[in-house]
């Protein structure tokens, strides 16, 4: 892929909330050297991006489940991910369609500076997509993701509009999603009020409101190797329409031949889901995702019903989860009414409200290489029902036979956390992540409480976070009113409300290979309380060392502090807090949003506000492990080591570790120029496997070579003797390498240039020697280069 651009301001590049002291060396990584302070006033950022009008509110809340209002995604197939994001509130062409929303894509990568949607301060978007009608609010509430739908190898574009009118306008917010197929011609505007769109998937009844409440999530839930996509209507209802806010879910599988109009009246989708009784509101608030839970390589379906009654209905708003295995044969029609779900969950108490508010999430926690369920609980109890509203949080090991019910009253979920004090809130507002912070292969849990009042409860509703490191021994109660977490956060100031609607992340932001955690307060108040709400934000640097008990932001215990610009920006508030490499440096880059920023001049109010700081590091090596099941799992993405494993076999589970070296030091090659500046070193202790490997290169990896020359090289070590990989296939517009059927890992490279011939072990000369008896005898040949001059060593040796 050739164009690639690499930029950045001096003044201010992706900031790191570092506790002293905390960074150990990891790898030979030294800690990096950041400005003590980036402020979003002064212009620090790297990129900044002005919503087009008053009340736009550009970069709100509109992206989907798990992420932020703004993602990356490569929708023009150059190689480089584009920065899409949406304004929901924004009034369409000419601002004659009130609220219909609009979505933006800057194509990357994206160089410093200033951009403007309205195209006046800087440069206008490359794609706008219009919304279709006045009060469509297109991209709002989660309506907004990016995933490859048609199997092209372009992700497309999935964008939602809950209000919107269905089929001649007549089921009225009934809800619509659309899909743009991503391509190297988008066109620069795209109006779904033309139908410019590519499929259009109608929501089946009014008032349905398909996709409302984060309700669009894309994965490959029948194991053929394309994305599909799950959506649903909370307010819908049910069979015949006949329980009246049961909630329902559809998948629709991708496929290059996906119709123009899928009408979920009609009953076009591939399967769906409805909830077992009336106001459970399947999926309400947030309450979907996906994982490997029963260990078959094939991703699952994992739903909420925040309102659902418990056993026999005996438990009012307990709520409920349900999973539903990923399948080559899934049912057209899935009823939690008649338990045709795999595994349900009970939330303990009534008013538990279990799953509720993003309290939902998936990942390997214990090692084992099967993905386990975590659940909040955010109005529970804790122990003994003795602390009112304190939150709780579930961890469920998966495994191949799950039973059919876990009930969390009878305590059959294998690990209970408890909220530290009453109205903590636990998980409320807070979406749970998971994400290997220490580097050992195991999923780590990040939780918050934005209600928390912070050290000794002195700081009303300053907000804390937890991390407790995954393992493979955790007990079975966690309360985190005796300190059962590993690492404390606290919010700076009363009202802060750390984590609150952006949460705890973690994202490897500093390109070491380990997670790094990533939170903000959208209601900090900025350099010395000036800014009233102008919000924060912070990132602590994952170590493999163990962080301290305790992380004070009041204390100054971090190195950077991200301030928000202005009064009322409420910086990355409506989960505005992202990751992308928009830049294409092979760093992934921190995205922010200020949805109430006020443009140019503090002239367009409330048009919303974009930020981008991009990411950079000294670390020569970046190592991510992971852990797999026995068998075909699910295929590993290693971040940003820069490659992706799937194993189609394997006898016993395993850890795989991949370090990626960012240069040649030490490779055994005859010219390093013509070698890439960048190699893998892949270990696994796995026996008896065939893996697929995918490697990503940069081009500023490979600037000085031919890129059509390039070919896959692998040895034991890196001072080793290497050869060709056979079969590797090279995507030169996406700089990646694909290499097939491997049944053993090593040191990979890329080179244009061969490896040095071995030399021959002999070379004979045959001739007489005269009057003595002699005989010149199969000798060796020494060649030798003095003073550019070639000399010949002749060794007789009597017979």
């Amino acid at each position: 892929m050739k164009g690639f651009l690499r930029s950045r301001r001096a003044t201010g590049w992706l900031a790191f909330l570092l506790v002293a002291g905390a960074a150990a060396v990891f790898a030979g990584v030294q800690p990096l050297t950041l400005p003590a302070v980036i402020d979003l006033f002064n212009g620090e950022e790297d990129v900044l991006i002005y919503g087009a009008d008053s009340s736009d509110y550009a970069g709100r809340s509109t992206s989907s489940i798990g992420a932020s209002s703004h993602i990356t995604a490569d929708v023009n197939g150059d190689g480089s991910p584009d920065l899409v994001f949406g304004a929901p509130l924004a009034d369409g062409p000419l601002n004659a369609r009130a609220m219909c929303g609009e979505i933006y894509v800057y194509y990357g990568p994206l160089a410093a500076g200033i951009l403007d949607v309205a195209g006046t301060a800087g440069n206008a978007p490359d794609v706008v997509i219009y919304g279709g009608r006045g009060g469509d609010n297109l991209g709002y509430e989660g309506g907004l993701t990016c995933a490859d739908i048609n199997n092209d190898g372009i992700e497309d574009i999935l964008a939602g509009a809950y209000g919107a009118d269905g089929p001649g306008f007549a089921r009225a917010g009934c809800g619509e999603l659309y899909v743009i197929y991503g391509s190297a011609a988008l066109p620069a505007v795209i109006d779904i009020a033309n139908g410019d769109q590519d499929v259009t998937v109608y929501g089946a009844s009014a008032s349905d409101a398909l996709t409302a409440g984060y309700n669009l999530l894309t994965k490959d839930f029948n194991g053929d190797g394309i994305t599909d996509i799950m959506t649903g209507a909370q307010l819908a209802d049910g069979p015949s329409d006949a329980r009246s806010g049961c909630g329902e879910v559809y998948i629709i599988y991708g496929s290059a031949g996906l119709p123009a109009a899928i009408d979920l009246a009609s009953g076009a989708e591939d399967v769906t889901i409805y909830g077992a009784s009336a106001s459970d509101g399947l999926g309400f608030e947030y309450a979907s995702c996906a994982g490997d839970l029963n260990g078959d390589g094939i991703s699952d379906m994992i739903l909420g019903s925040v309102l659902a009654r418990g056993p026999l209905d005996a438990r009012n708003a307990c709520g409920e989860a349900y999973v539903i295995y990923g399948s080559a044969a899934l049912p057209a029609v899935i009823d939690l009414a008649s338990g045709d779900e795999n595994v349900t969950v009970y939330g303990a108490t009534a008013l538990d409200r279990l799953t509720h508010r993003r309290g939902l999430t998936a990942g390997d926690v214990n090692g084992d290489g099967i993905d386990d369920l975590v659940l909040g609980a955010w109005t529970a109890d804790g122990p003994l029902e003795g602390r009112s509203a304190a939150g709780e949080a579930y961890v469920i090991y998966g495994g191949a036979a799950l039973p059919a019910t876990i009930d969390i009253a009878l305590n059959e979920e294998d690990v209970t956390i408890y909220g530290a004090t009453a109205n903590d809130q636990l998980t409320g507002w807070c979406p749970i992540s998971l994400g290997d912070v220490n580097g050992d292969g195991r999923d780590d849990i990040l939780l918050s409480a934005f209600a928390a009042d912070g050290p000794g409860d002195g700081r009303l509703s300053a907000g804390e976070g937890y991390l407790i490191y995954g393992s493979g021994t955790l007990p079975a109660t966690i309360d985190l009113a005796s300190s059962g977490e590993d690492v404390t956060i606290y919010g700076a100031s009363a009202g802060d409300q750390l984590a609150e609607y952006a949460g705890i992340s973690a994202k490897d932001v500093n390109g070491d290979g380990l997670a790094d955690i990533l939170t903000t307060a959208a209601f900090g108040s900025g350099p010395a309380e000036g800014r009233s709400s102008s919000g924060e934000s912070y990132i602590i640097y994952g170590s493999t060392a163990v962080l301290p008990a305790t992380i004070d932001l009041n204390a100054s215990e971090e190195d950077v502090t991200i301030y928000g610009a202005s009064n009322f920006d409420m910086l990355n508030s409506g989960f505005g807090l992202q990751t992308g490499d928009i830049n294409n440096d092979g760093f992934l880059d921190l995205l922010l949003a200020a949805y109430g920023g006020d443009g140019p001049g503090e002239v367009r109010n409330g048009c919303g506000e974009v930020y981008a700081i991009f990411g950079e590091g000294d670390s020569t090596t970046a190592a991510a492990k992971d852990t797999d099941h026995a068998g075909n799992p699910l295929a590993k993405d290693y971040g940003t080591a820069r490659a992706k494993i799937d194993f189609g076999a394997g006898a016993a589970g395993s850890t795989t570790t991949v370090t990626l070296t960012r240069n040649d030091t030490g490779v055994n090659m005859p010219d390093l120029t013509k070698v890439a500046d960048v190699n893998w070193t892949v270990t696994t202790d796995r026996t008896a496997f065939s893996a697929k490997v995918i490697f990503h290169y940069l081009e500023s990896e490979i600037a000085q070579l031919t890129e059509g020359d390039l070919k896959l090289y692998k040895a034991a070590t890196v001072g080793g003797t290497y050869s060709e990989v056979a079969g590797a296939v090279f995507d030169t517009v996406r700089n990646t390498v694909t290499a097939t059927g491997l049944t053993g890992f090593s040191v990979f490279i890329l080179s244009t240039a061969p490896p040095a011939a071995a030399p021959s072990p002999h070379c004979f000369v045959d001739t007489l020697s005269a009057g003595n008896g002699n005989r010149t005898m199969p000798i060796a040949l020494a060649v030798l280069a003095l003073a550019g001059a070639l000399g010949f060593a002749v060794i007789n040796r009597r017979r």
